[in-house]
């Protein structure tokens, strides 16, 4: 298991609709891409603007290959075009086992 994080800054007053978007995409884009396990978002507090999207995949080629190259990808683009302000940094991270 992967976990993606992507920072993603939003331009100002669109936070509603970026929640809405990530809403939509939880529920009809990401879920239809081979690997999906589930996602989250969490609001910066010294910065609304900028969110944190932590998507769990099975692998990160799912991410980087399967999602990225597919029309699902499109789709997600589609969605957030005029709501975000600038680039995402995107990051993978793998689980620590502390034990």
């Amino acid at each position: 298991m992967v976990e993606e994080i992507a920072f993603i800054g939003v331009g100002d007053g669109k936070e509603r609709d970026f929640e809405r978007a990530v809403a939509t995409a939880s529920e009809r884009i990401f879920p239809r891409s081979q690997g999906f396990i589930s996602l989250s978002l969490a609001q910066g507090i010294e910065k609304p603007s900028t969110y944190a999207l932590k998507i769990l995949w099975e692998t990160v080629e799912d991410h980087t290959e399967g999602f990225v190259n597919s029309d699902l990808f499109e789709e997600w683009k589609a969605l957030v075009q005029g709501i975000l302000d600038g680039a995402p940094i995107v990051e993978h991270w793998r689980p620590v086992d502390l034990g």
